[in-house]
């Protein structure tokens, strides 16, 4: 009798060890699905491009620390470069484009980049619902955007200040042409609090033989609130690219903007928290 109830009771044990188990790998399993990428407080602001239905473009701007949001109106006649050196196109057939080329919306933030300097990070496809959003970031979005009615606080429409140009094409169709400087109210949307308060001093040693290419990125720093205290161009070398610093964070925070997976080569030199190596399969790639 005894022998059975110590039976029953070990079996009792082991049932309820083996529930606490599952349990805490059922939570496990649900926290790593709903771990943002994007939406974290490493992040201070987050840039999105939306390829709208009817092609037009909006870059969002959430200020995820102030809790703010604003929209940039883009139309999709615009003429841009198209990164990964694939020519000129107009900028709502650039979703499509990526597509047909196995790059998806990646190539769509590549562009934004490459053309309007916007430190883009996260892309999505209104019509389809494709996006670089983890779950975890859709639901975080979701309940920011009913906190916020669903609108943003301001829509800029680029059309309407002097960045852009309207312009007849060969084609005779007319379209826009990026002209001038950025507006100052576009420009101030982008700088984070964080990085100007630290006076984060940057180097980017060009290696990828396009000779303009460093000073490109460089923008892209700078709008973010980061100086560029130099660019050194150097013979060409074979790689993508490469983030060192000494600020894990920010290097984690920069690689969302360019992607970088090589390491370095040169060595971090005094007087910089970070140093961005480009080589010649970055220029490939914007």
């Amino acid at each position: 009798m005894r022998r059975k109830l110590k039976a029953k009771r070990s079996r009792l044990v082991w049932v309820r060890y083996s529930i606490l188990f599952l349990l805490v790998l059922f939570l496990g399993l649900i926290m790593y699905w709903l771990r943002p990428k994007f939406w974290r407080s490493s992040v201070g602001k987050l840039v999105m491009v939306t390829n709208q239905k009817n092609q037009e473009i909006v870059v969002s701007v959430i200020d995820l620390k102030k809790s703010s949001w604003t929209d940039i109106k883009i139309p999709s006649s615009v003429s841009v470069q198209v990164a990964g050196e694939l020519g000129t196109w107009h900028l709502g057939s650039v979703w499509q484009l990526g597509v047909n080329e196995k790059q998806g919306g990646g190539l769509l933030a590549r562009t934004m980049i490459k053309n309007f300097g916007f430190p883009v990070i996260v892309w999505q496809d209104e019509e389809n619902g494709q996006s670089n959003l983890s779950l975890g970031d859709r639901l975080r979005f979701s309940l920011f955007r009913l906190r916020k009615g669903k609108k943003p606080e301001e829509t800029i429409d680029l059309s309407q200040t002097s960045f852009l140009k309207k312009t007849q094409f060969i084609d005779g169709t007319w379209g826009w042409r990026i002209w001038g400087e950025m507006p100052s109210d576009v420009a101030a949307l982008f700088p984070e609090d964080e990085l100007l308060s630290r006076s984060i001093k940057a180097k980017i040693v060009n290696f990828s033989g396009k000779t303009t290419l460093g000073e490109s990125i460089g923008q892209v720093l700078e709008i973010i609130g980061i100086k560029v205290g130099s660019i050194q161009k150097e013979e060409v070398r074979d790689f993508d690219c490469a983030l060192l610093g000494k600020d894990n964070q920010l290097v984690q925070r920069l690689n969302l903007i360019f992607d970088c997976k090589d390491e370095a080569k040169e060595p971090l030199e005094a007087g910089f928290a970070v140093s961005l190596e480009i080589g010649r399969r970055f220029g490939q790639r914007f």
